[in-house]
């Protein structure tokens, strides 16, 4: 049997699914990456629901949701790629990768923008003094975005290979994943911070405590004599907040967040 499909309408480009896997061969207790980048044309799809679904060769898939939120393993927000860290295999082995995607609504800026991979770096230390670069350029470039009809598409991405994962239980050995998307504002006479806490194993769950450290200099990152405690809570939503006062604004802030089992 043969089956043979076309556009609906040969004016509006379809909608595009490419996965892939950070790792073809990957050694536990490294994790993963799984990226799955929905477009339309050049444009990237946004809101879209994002399901990964891993399968070893013996045992049950693992279903993944993956997000396009800027923050865990996404490096950029709205950039139309969805990921999710993998660090929990059953056993060794082969495993293979399938996505589903589906949106009731097809949510398109209307200014097309190249993706990049390259992660954005805020500053740098030169001769003991702390220089930002600019700030980090927008996804979209414009607000004015394109809705489309819904859709749903399947995509089957490349097998990759587990080794080394330990027989019986296995020990808490993943941390909570760094924070990316920090930012800093000043309104009125406060320094306002903003987050995404981390879970507890990189982006899965919730840690169990946020620190908030500022340091009188980058140089003085990682002294721990020289560390200003801001503050030591739960983070029980996802984007956190701490204000700080506006004459504390040449710090250098450190984030640290410890989760316990």
């Amino acid at each position: 049997m043969t089956v043979t499909s076309r556009a609906a309408n040969s004016t509006i480009p379809p909608v595009a699914v490419k996965t892939r896997m950070s790792k073809d061969i990957n050694y536990y207790p490294s994790a993963m990456v799984v990226y799955v980048q929905v477009s339309h044309g050049f444009s990237p799809v946004l809101g879209a629901s994002v399901t990964a679904v891993i399968s070893p060769e013996n045992g049950d898939p693992i279903s993944l949701e993956l997000l396009d939120n800027g923050a865990g393993s996404d490096i950029v927000k709205n950039d139309g790629i969805y990921s999710k860290y993998l660090f929990s295999f059953p056993g060794n082995g082969r495993y293979s990768l399938k996505a589903h995607v589906q949106a009731n609504r097809t949510i398109v800026p209307q200014t097309a923008k190249l993706w990049s991979h390259a992660m954005y770096i805020p500053g740098y230390v030169e001769n003991g003094k702390l220089k930002m670069n600019p700030s980090r350029p927008p996804a979209i470039k414009s607000d004015i975005q394109v809705r489309r009809g819904g859709f749903h598409r399947t995509a089957v991405g490349e097998s990759f290979i587990i080794s080394a994962v330990p027989m019986g239980p296995h020990a808490d050995v993943f941390p909570p994943c760094k924070i990316i998307d920090l930012v800093a504002r000043i309104e009125d006479d406060k320094v306002i911070l903003s987050w995404t806490a981390p879970g507890n194993d990189f982006d899965k769950g919730r840690g169990s405590q946020t620190f908030t450290e500022a340091q009188n200099s980058a140089t003085e990152a990682g002294n721990s004599s020289n560390v200003i405690k801001l503050s030591s809570a739960a983070p029980n939503v996802p984007q956190k907040e701490e204000h700080l006062d506006s004459s504390k604004a040449d710090l250098y802030y450190v984030l640290q967040e410890k989760s316990f089992s």
